[in-house]
C-alpha cells in the first residue's frame, strides 16, 4: 500500500504544472484518530490529542511552514526513532517556554521524537478552540490498506490538471478507483457551509428585526407629532423658526 502511494507520488510529480505531492490517511475536516500523549516518566494523566499519518512534504503542499523544526522528509523511514510533528498549543502545554525539538514524547505508549512544531491549524474541523494534534510519518508507520487522500499542489485550473492527474494514476495501476477530485477551495466550502447558512439566517432575522423596529419608531414619532400639531402651529405663530420647531 505505501509502496503504491510512493509510486503514485513520484508519477504525479512528472505531470506538467504539478509542484508538490503528498498523501494522508484522511483528509482535513474528516475523522482523525484520538491518541494519548504523555512525557517519559510522567505520572500525570495522558493528554488526548487527535492524530493522523501523513506523507513527506505534507505542510508545504498546504502552503504552511513549521514554526520550529522541519516537515516530514523522504529519509525519515531510515530513522531508528519514529518522527512526529505536534501542534503549537500541544507543545506549549507539554513544554512551556521550552523548545520541544528533539524531545521524546510517548504516543499510545510508544516513544517518538518531535522533529517539528506546526501552527495551530484546523486540520480536523472548525471549532472554537484549536485541538492539539499529532502527525506521524506514514513512511515509518504505514497505515492499513484502504482509502487514502492524495494532495497535489499545482498551477492552473482543476479542469486542466484533473485529466492529466487521472491519466498518471491510471498508468500506475488502472484498477485504482478515484472516489472524487476537488480543489481545496471546494473542500473548505463543504466544511464551512453550515456556518455560512447560519450566518445568512441570522443576517435575515437581524434585518427583519431592524425593519420592524424602524416601522415602530416611525409610528411613535408620527403619533407624537400628530398630537402636537397645534403646539407647533402656535410656536410658529409666535415667531419660532423652522430649526427651533425641529429641535
Amino acid at each position: 500500500n505505501m509502496a503504491l502511494l510512493d509510486t503514485m507520488t513520484k508519477t504525479l510529480h512528472q505531470v506538467p504544472g504539478v509542484s508538490r505531492v503528498t498523501y494522508a490517511r484522511s483528509a482535513p475536516r474528516e475523522f482523525w484518530g484520538s491518541v494519548g500523549v504523555s512525557l517519559p516518566g510522567s505520572t500525570e494523566v495522558m493528554i488526548r490529542a487527535e492524530s493522523t499519518r501523513v506523507g513527506p512534504d505534507y505542510l508545504s503542499v498546504f502552503g504552511a511552514a513549521p514554526l520550529a523544526g522541519r516537515d516530514f522528509a523522504r529519509g525519515d523511514q531510515r530513522r531508528s526513532t519514529s518522527a512526529i510533528l505536534i501542534s503549537q498549543n500541544l507543545a506549549e502545554r507539554l513544554w512551556p517556554a521550552q523548545s520541544p525539538l528533539g524531545r521524546t514524547l510517548i504516543v499510545n505508549k510508544e516513544e517518538r521524537e518531535v522533529v517539528g512544531v506546526t501552527p495551530n491549524l484546523f486540520f480536523s474541523g472548525f471549532r472554537r478552540e484549536h485541538p492539539g494534534f499529532v502527525m506521524m510519518s506514514a513512511q515509518q508507520e504505514p497505515f492499513e490498506p484502504g482509502e487514502a487522500t492524495l494532495y497535489v499542489r499545482h498551477s492552473g485550473a482543476l479542469d486542466t490538471i484533473g485529466p492529466a492527474v487521472t491519466r498518471a494514476l491510471r498508468e500506475v495501476d488502472a484498477r485504482i478507483p478515484i472516489a472524487y477530485m476537488r480543489t481545496w477551495d471546494t473542500q473548505l466550502d463543504s466544511a464551512t457551509w453550515p456556518i455560512r447558512v447560519l450566518t445568512t439566517l441570522l443576517m435575515i432575522f437581524a434585518g427583519g428585526s431592524l425593519f420592524i423596529a424602524a416601522i415602530g419608531q416611525y409610528a411613535v414619532v408620527a403619533f407624537d407629532m400628530r398630537r402636537r400639531v397645534r403646539e407647533v402651529g402656535l410656536r410658529m405663530a409666535l415667531g419660532a423658526s423652522s430649526r427651533q420647531v425641529l429641535t
